[in-house]
């Protein structure tokens, strides 16, 4: 388990998660998960704020600032937020692989290297975001072994 905090095949309803200065890999982590209603702040993450795998999950906030890593980050799973809020990630601020299907409602990520990452032909959906300050804004990549060596259409929605 990588988690300060981990769940696994949890179903969440309404529920507040908060974490301060977590040494763990990940601040939260979510496996195989359900849930809807949900609210996230995490401050000062070693390494990723938010790690989210082959779940299903809803939330209506999640705000992380200062992680080491990524501050969120997801695979393999359907995920909706209506608010992100992402500041100091020394890496992404929305990492989504693996072919995860991801809705934002509203996104504000700042002060990161890269605002998001997109690949494995993942799918995301970004209704309303502010990137500002980031080294990059946003990396689209599908690196499926038959495109190594030749060109390859993207099926990437943004």
């Amino acid at each position: 388990l990588t988690g300060c905090i981990t769940f696994i095949d949890t179903s969440l309803k309404n529920s507040q998660i908060l974490v301060n200065n977590c040494e763990s890999e990940d601040s939260v982590n979510f496996i195989r998960s359900e849930g809807f209603g949900n609210t996230i702040n995490i401050k000062n993450a070693k390494f990723d704020g938010v790690d989210m795998d082959f779940s299903r999950l809803y939330f209506d906030k999640v705000k992380v600032e200062n992680s080491g890593n990524d501050c969120v980050d997801v695979s393999g799973g359907v995920y909706n937020i209506d608010l992100l809020i992402g500041s100091q990630c020394d890496d992404k601020g929305l990492s989504v692989g693996e072919k995860s299907i991801v809705a934002i409602n509203n996104i504000n990520i700042s002060n990161s290297k890269g605002a998001f990452a997109l690949k494995d032909s993942s799918n995301l959906h970004i209704s309303k975001g502010q990137f500002r300050k980031n080294k990059i804004c946003g990396v689209i990549q599908h690196i499926a072994p038959a495109c190594r060596s030749k060109q390859c259409a993207f099926n990437h929605k943004i």
